[in-house]
């Protein structure tokens, strides 16, 4: 008996996550966006974290910038 896929298996999108994640492995990164880390967490990584944190910085960031930065009428970080 020859098996094969379905004709609605070619439908399956990956997940933007699971994108993510292969390509921060590409560019050598460090993968926060799924999961838990297996790696030794840099000190400047942690201490910023915790700088962020004590400074009240501890929610999801706006996908257009941090609210400090952003410029009603425009996108992202002000000049």
């Amino acid at each position: 008996m020859l098996l094969s896929l379905s004709k609605r298996a070619s439908l399956i999108a990956q997940s933007e996550i699971r994108a993510m994640t292969l390509e921060c492995a590409r560019v050598g990164g460090i993968n926060l966006a799924q999961g838990v880390c297996d790696t030794e967490l840099p000190l400047p990584v942690g201490q910023g974290a915790k700088e962020a944190i004590d400074a009240g910085i501890n929610s999801y960031t706006r996908y257009d910038g941090l609210k400090e930065g952003f410029q009603p009428g425009g996108v992202g970080m002000a000049a």
